[in-house]
């Protein structure tokens, strides 16, 4: 049982199981003691929710970075058994006719049972289904504390157990599994449909938090040309003073050329490639972050197509701007913060037209592993830290509206990400 429970791990994670990984074996000592004890000596009410808390520990050791899959996978393992006993139930009474009695006695937690129980939750993890199931419950919780994850999953279980142990000996066989399928499936549906309803609240607050982190950047930029007004009329003063002592002309040419190579040269250039994207929204937004990649010394390049002149991007819908400028931003913040902590920091940006499309591209240099399964699942990063909910609020937003497309593309250890604007 705790090594078809591990692959069952596994499969939903979608890791490799790595056989020299002494934590798997570790792990597999642990679960067969507990599972031991748990059955002998622990109150039925509580056995499944021990287990459950068992199993997502565990998660947490073999799987660090999947936070909230650590707690939802356990609970859809132990699902997986319960069907699993579930199939073999249906077999004995309905298929063999066999007595109730004569299986509790006879079978009932031995050794043949829990080899085919295993051998069922082996067979049925390779169904799509419970990779979509796990899909599904991480997308409405994907916000959720692990707090409220837990103790709204975990009072599943109790439940579960509750109604399979109370009515046991009182009531026919058949009863009690009507009973518990109807109960279970009824509480089952008010907890995911709360769960939802507050994943969806969350969202929304993060959109929010997004608008909010482009305003604090567009105020900080105006603080910086502030900054920067105040600076350049200290240099013109200080060059007048210099006039006014008769300076020697090369002293005082060689100062303001010291001047604009240090100071105006790059902003110049980037203010001139930018200019050229006629949507004073779209640019600002890429000036604004490209002087973010710049404060921290992230290598920047923006290419510019000059044939995009002929799109008329002046004339593109207020709120198609607006949508644009959020996926851009998504797209950079997270090429930012992927660059953040490498020894070579680059960011590429490309602006062109292809086929009477608008095109930005926008490429990264990374390390380590990208999963593109997950890439659009709420809470996915390959940061241990990160955040990972701006790629899913981007699908949202091109599924909304057909004249967005993306493109992914990897190679070598480049990740590019094209959005696509039908003019």
């Amino acid at each position: 049982m705790a090594i078809s429970g591990i692959y069952v791990w596994y499969k939903l994670h979608d890791e490799k199981i790595n056989f020299k990984n002494i934590k798997i074996y570790i792990s597999v000592i642990l679960i067969t003691i507990i599972c031991v004890l748990n059955y002998y000596f622990i109150n039925s009410y509580i056995k499944i929710f021990l287990l459950i808390f068992l199993f997502i520990s565990l998660n947490y050791y073999l799987f660090p970075k999947d936070k909230h899959l650590n707690i939802i996978i356990p609970i859809i393992n132990e699902f997986i058994v319960i069907f699993s006993e579930f199939m073999i139930g249906i077999i004995a009474f309905g298929v063999l006719k066999m007595d109730l009695n004569v299986v509790s006695s006879e079978y009932f937690g031995t050794l043949f049972i829990n080899i085919l129980i295993s051998s069922i939750s082996i067979l049925l993890i390779n169904f799509p289904v419970f990779k979509k199931i796990t899909n599904f419950m991480l997308k409405i919780t994907n916000n959720l504390s692990i707090r409220v994850l837990f103790v709204s999953l975990g009072l599943i279980m109790i439940i579960i157990n509750f109604f399979a142990a109370v009515p046991y000996y009182k009531i026919k066989t058949e009863y009690i599994l009507i009973f518990n399928v109807i109960t279970i499936a009824i509480y089952s549906f008010i907890v995911i449909n709360m769960l939802e309803q507050k994943n969806k609240y969350i969202k929304m607050h993060n959109k929010y938090n997004m608008t909010n982190t482009t305003l604090k950047e567009l105020e900080q930029n105006v603080t910086r040309l502030k900054i920067a007004n105040h600076e350049n009329k200290n240099q013109l003063l200080t060059i007048r003073n210099m006039i006014k002592k008769g300076e020697d002309n090369k002293k005082l040419i060689k100062h303001i050329e010291k001047i604009v190579d240090t100071k105006i040269k790059d902003d110049e250039q980037l203010m001139f490639q930018t200019s050229i994207i006629t949507n004073s929204m779209i640019s600002s937004i890429i000036y604004s972050k490209m002087l973010t990649m710049k404060e921290n010394k992230i290598d920047t390049n923006l290419s510019v197509d000059r044939d995009i002149k002929d799109l008329h991007l002046s004339d593109m819908d207020e709120d198609l701007s607006v949508e644009v400028c959020k996926i851009i931003g998504v797209y950079l913040d997270n090429a930012i913060e992927e660059v953040t902590d490498l020894e070579q920091k680059l960011i590429n940006i490309e602006v062109y037209a292809e086929n009477k499309m608008f095109c930005i591209s926008i490429a990264n240099n990374y390390e380590g592993e990208i999963k593109f399964d997950q890439l659009n699942i709420p809470g996915y990063t390959t940061k241990e830290n990160g955040h990972g909910y701006g790629l899913p609020l981007v699908t949202e937003i091109v599924n909304g509206n057909d004249k967005l497309s993306i493109n992914t593309e990897i190679q070598d250890n480049i990740f590019k990400q094209i959005l696509k604007i039908k003019m």
